[in-house]
């Protein structure tokens, strides 16, 4: 129907040249039923309504003080440049980096962008900070070089921002998310230090701006009264402190930063461009060593009774931050913990961790906190897993009910037209969910929506009229995971649906459905020899060994999506024939720098398929893997916030939400596997270690580490020539027992057991020492001969 709609418009507008243009869209990959997803047409209209707006507002005000991105982009000095040209939109293309910062159980969140920019809302406008010192504009957005962020204790939500601009002073801003009252603020804080031994004078302000991390920020009406600034008739920002002078300014009397004015000028201004801004200014005098502090709060989101913002009280606020910081320490012990001699690392996933519930939308899962305020059920599969995995029950149980609504009346599950892969994915997650934390009785009560899924994909997968087809089995042509590329027959569909299906006999058997539990084993067989069938014709195809996404695809980047039916599906071993040659083409074609560069779609490094690619690596027991994780380290900034899609050059973000849910949730489940991973049908312990880390002789350790076959704990001390292992596993009513697996390197030397031999047995694997574990806790001690551990 859209299809129709579209060709009967451009017609009727004498556009008739692009209707091919329309169909294509449809039919440049393989035929299929379905339309181009609408939703992603939709997000498109957006993108081109804001860049649009962004070219118009920039360059048409070229005398203001713009974002970071744009100063960078703009400049033609710059490997950043981007040119305008034929394209009239301007996008954020090369630093498309933020934090996000929301407190628990909600639903909204603010940025701050690498400079220090606070953003209280997605397409709104921010605060930005500057300083005048010794008659110099010190602007963040053009000395970003000179700037360093990183965490309170290195690992909870409270970003701080260190501008090195200057051996005369120290300047922190300091931003954290707080509830207080019922509204949800960020405490946006600025400390100036006087570093010299004579008294000094400076300049400090915040100035509102009409844009954002993305795209430009409409102000229409800007007001200060009272110490708060009012933007658009709502309260945004309360001023702690009076400031010395207010500046405004608009498209006639020009930007308000480059204004040095000796008193407060006009109050209020408003304007029909948007292009408006204010700016408040302090003058410090400090004293040798003196500190000051400029105290602000931003008002994220209003849930109380309606009220002026002013009530809240700056000494309310200091003990609410210090109970906020309080509460997160003792929260970083909650559900999974890990202990490294590496402390970079151990930070990382901690920092990581402590924010993940910025992608908690309360009912779903949201892979960004910009553009992606909603639910893909792709992003919120992996999302999923890394609550999961970090054990977080209380947020994962209730996310089945929205998922369930998914759920279309022929029994699959999608959150856009043609995502075939949506059925298997909330199969296999919403299971996990339960395997895990769920009861029989919550078992029982989803297990009707379930089987409906498995049979629309078991009905739908065999479609194809023509058996001889090399597709056939398989589920129809859909656009997938847009990093793939055009419709096609991915094999990561049938991988997750499978997958699902794999789970939901499990079920049927803990639920007693001996029926459904037959038929399910039968189908999953026949499915299984269809999927191997088209892999074994995509191989002969394509000339390699290696494995394509589809049956009439080549060996491309978009390849990488069929590594997941090793991990986390667990479909296939890693000694199937087509994994290590699939695993070599993507890191002699794809790794540049420790990263995958995906070409389709994403055009630059992305994060959470580095992680999907260095998770196979680590089933291969392939020592690449520790090289992607440091690369992905790197990439983090020392904020271990993630684009999706990082520029080759910038290393900034060019694609997608600058702080991305898949990201953050792989860089998770990767940290874990290091430590527990399931591995056909086996659970793993310590695949990952390095071997630097049992020699420092410092511990090594995981707790309450979530699996798919119990919760394990286990640490590792090495005692001069000695390797001490403790380890238990506990599992729920609804988890089966699985082999137990510990592996050490092998390049720590030969080793021999200490314990009792029922309790241990020795197996042979290549680049490990791994020992089969006979009881579910216990006390080992290994034995290591030679002068490696020395």
């Amino acid at each position: 129907m859209l299809i129709k709609a579209l060709r009967l418009y451009l017609k009727m507008k004498g556009l008739s040249y692009l209707i091919p243009f329309i169909e294509g869209v449809n039919h440049l990959g393989r035929p299929t039923e379905s339309f181009f997803p609408t939703e992603l047409f939709e997000q498109g209209v957006s993108l081109f309504l804001a860049g649009l707006n962004n070219t118009m507002a920039f360059q048409s005000n070229p005398g203001w003080v713009w974002p970071y991105w744009l100063e960078i982009q703009q400049n033609p000095n710059s490997k950043c440049f981007v040119p305008t040209g034929v394209n009239v939109v301007t996008a954020n293309l090369s630093m498309r980096n933020w934090v996000s910062l929301g407190v628990e159980g909600s639903d909204r969140e603010a940025m701050i962008d690498p400079v220090g920019m606070l953003t209280l809302k997605p397409f709104s406008w921010s605060v930005l900070p500057y300083l005048r010192h010794q008659g110099e504009l010190l602007l963040p957005t053009r000395h970003a070089a000179l700037i360093h962020q990183t965490y309170r204790e290195g690992r909870l939500p409270c970003l701080v921002t260190e501008h090195k601009l200057s051996t005369d002073f120290e300047w922190k801003s300091e931003a954290m998310a707080l509830t207080i009252d019922q509204e949800e603020v960020v405490s946006y804080n600025h400390t100036l230090v006087n570093r010299t031994a004579m008294p000094l004078e400076l300049r400090f302000g915040l100035s509102i701006r009409p844009y954002n991390p993305l795209t430009f920020g409409h102000i229409n009406k800007i007001k200060f009264k009272n110490n708060l600034w009012r933007i658009n008739k709502a309260p945004g920002l309360l001023m702690m402190q009076k400031p010395d002078r207010l500046t405004l300014g608009d498209r006639k009397t020009g930007e308000p930063i480059d204004k040095v004015q000796t008193r407060y000028e006009r109050d209020s201004v408003s304007s029909r461009s948007g292009v408006l801004a204010g700016t408040a200014e302090y003058d410090l005098r400090l004293l040798p060593g003196e500190t000051k502090v400029i105290e602000t709060l931003g008002l994220i989101v209003n849930r109380g009774p309606k009220r002026k913002f002013t009530h809240l009280l700056r000494q309310g606020i200091a003990q609410a931050k210090e109970d906020e910081l309080s509460r997160w320490r003792q929260s970083s012990g909650r559900g999974c913990c890990i202990t490294l001699p590496d402390e970079a690392l151990e930070n990382a996933f901690y920092a990581v961790k402590n924010r993940i519930h910025v992608f908690d939308d309360v009912s779903h899962f949201s892979p960004g906190t910009f553009y992606y305020h909603s639910c893909w059920i792709r992003d919120s599969a992996f999302i999923a897993l890394a609550f999961c995995n970090l054990g977080f029950k209380e947020e994962v149980l209730p996310k089945i009910p929205h998922l369930m609504k998914l759920q279309k009346r022929d029994g699959s599950f999608s959150s856009q037209n043609g995502e075939w892969d949506g059925t298997g994915q909330i199969l296999f997650t919403v299971l996990d969910i339960l395997f895990r934390f769920g009861t029989k009785k919550e078992l029982k009560e989803w297990y009707g929506k379930l089987r409906k899924g498995w049979l629309w994909i078991e009905k739908t997968r065999r479609k194809s009229n023509d058996s001889h087809a090399p597709h056939a089995g398989l589920l129809p042509a859909g656009i997938s995971a847009e990093h793939f590329g055009p419709n096609d027959h991915y094999f990561w569909d049938n991988f997750w649906s499978l997958a699902g299906m794999a789970m939901l006999e499990d079920a049927a058997k803990v639920l007693g459905e001996e029926s459904d539990a037959w038929v399910l084993h039968e189908n999953i067989e026949e499915y299984r020899v269809d999927i191997q069938d088209a892999m074994n014709y995509a191989i002969e195809q394509s000339g390699s060994e290696a494995l394509p996404a589809s049956p009439y695809r080549k060996v491309d980047t978009a390849s990488i999506g069929t590594l997941v039916a090793v991990s986390p599906l667990d479909l296939f071993s890693r000694h199937d024939s087509w994994v290590g040659p699939t695993v070599e083409s993507l890191c002699a074609t794809n790794l540049i720098d420790g990263l995958f560069f995906q070409s389709i779609i994403h055009t630059g490094f992305n994060t959470y398929l580095s992680l999907q690619l260095a998770r196979v690596l680590l089933c291969l027991g392939d020592e690449r893997c520790h090289a992607v994780l440091d690369a992905v380290m790197t990439l983090g900034c020392g904020v271990h916030a993630w684009p999706e899609a990082a520029h080759p050059i910038s290393k900034g973000g060019c694609m997608g939400d600058g702080d991305h849910g898949w990201a953050a949730a792989e860089f998770i489940n990767f940290v874990r596997s290091l430590f527990v991973m399931e591995e056909e049908g086996k659970l793993v312990m310590g695949k990952g270690v390095r071997k630097e880390w049992i020699t420092s002789g410092r511990p090594i350790a995981i707790s309450e580490a979530s699996s798919r076959f119990g919760t394990v704990s286990w640490k590792l001390q090495a005692k001069e020539n000695e390797v001490h292992l403790e380890y238990s596993l506990k599992r729920s009513a609804l988890q089966h027992q699985a082999p137990l697996l510990f592996c050490l390197p092998k390049r720590i030397g030969k080793i021999i057991l200490q314990s009792p031999e029922e309790q241990v047995t020795a197996i042979s694997e290549e680049g490990f020492h791994s020992f089969h574990l006979h009881r579910d806790e216990g006390c080992i001690v290994f034995r290591v001969l030679g002068d490696t551990m020395k």
